[in-house]
């Protein structure tokens, strides 16, 4: 797998179960196509969705996908030490949605960025093995 998925995948898993609940969202309720059927009698559209809703759920690809990253991920990052999971979280964690540079790491951490790199990238090659 690319490096760049592997360290998407991370990132996801940081916020893993919003994402989760977005989709489950998303495939409960779906985009609804409106009834023109406006005689009061029965619309011919047929909507089985009750019916297939645990398939879909079951059968969603991207669902599938988040489900194996919350049971992968998190067990080889709590397997980390302190100070490994800090530089992992404020690299991989960032809530504004930037990217984090390598001086804030180092900053937050006291630690030489050369040194949060193969923090980083040790882990997301320990990851890239499992995915």
């Amino acid at each position: 797998m690319e490096q760049w998925r592997v360290e998407q995948a991370i990132r996801d898993t940081f916020k893993i179960d919003q994402l989760i609940a977005k989709r489950r969202e998303e495939i409960i309720t779906p985009y609804r196509e409106q009834d023109e059927n406006t005689g009061g009698g029965k619309s011919s559209k047929i909507h089985p969705t009750e019916e297939l809703l645990p398939i879909k759920l079951a059968e969603d690809p991207l669902l599938n996908l988040y489900e194996h990253y919350k049971k992968v991920i998190p067990p080889v990052y709590n397997s980390l030490s302190g100070i490994e999971m800090k530089v992992i979280y404020i690299y991989y964690a960032n809530q504004k949605g930037d990217k984090t540079k390598w001086a804030d790491v180092r900053r937050e951490t006291n630690i030489p960025s050369s040194v949060c790199k193969n923090i980083c990238l040790s882990f997301v090659e320990k990851i890239s093995t499992i995915l």
